[in-house]
């Protein structure tokens, strides 16, 4: 795979394939475009894929641990609790994992994090492993994101 990623998809690859175990990531809030908030990002465990197909359907389960904080002194204007402002930026990042894996699947056809290496171990030929497919699968997959934030 050649090509460049932007700020977005390069935050969001290394924390899916946890090249970084913590970062930070800046958020526009909701209320004010011109107010950038900051939230601190650990990934305290490997992101876990499974893939499930029926035919020529394919689904793949993402699941992942964030543990998040915010970076500030102060709770950002318009926002009424801290809840409401944590579920804001998980909202942010689970949007951004999923534009992620909608590009890299459908658009630039790439499994940079290598799912079907892994899917790839339930075939005990190569013959089986070919006939299964797996671009096709993968171009055309659904992701299912689950992030448990702690």
């Amino acid at each position: 795979l050649c090509g460049v990623m932007d700020g977005d998809s390069a935050l969001v690859y290394n924390i899916l394939t946890r090249s970084i175990k913590n970062c930070t990531v800046s958020i526009r809030s909701r209320y004010d475009r011109n107010e950038i908030m900051t939230f601190s990002i650990g990934i305290p465990h490997r992101t876990s894929y499974k893939v499930n197909t029926d035919g020529a359907r394919c689904i793949i389960n993402v699941d992942t641990v964030l543990d998040i904080e915010f970076v500030g002194e102060n709770l950002p204007g318009g926002y009424g609790s801290y809840s409401e402002l944590y579920g804001y930026a998980q909202q942010v990042i689970r949007d951004k994992i999923l534009d992620f894996t909608d590009s890299v699947s459908g658009d630039l056809k790439a499994d940079i994090l290598n799912i079907g290496k892994t899917y790839r171990m339930r075939f005990l030929t190569w013959q089986s492993w070919e006939e299964a497919n797996w671009e096709r699968l993968y171009r055309n997959a659904d992701f299912d994101i689950k992030l448990k934030f702690v």
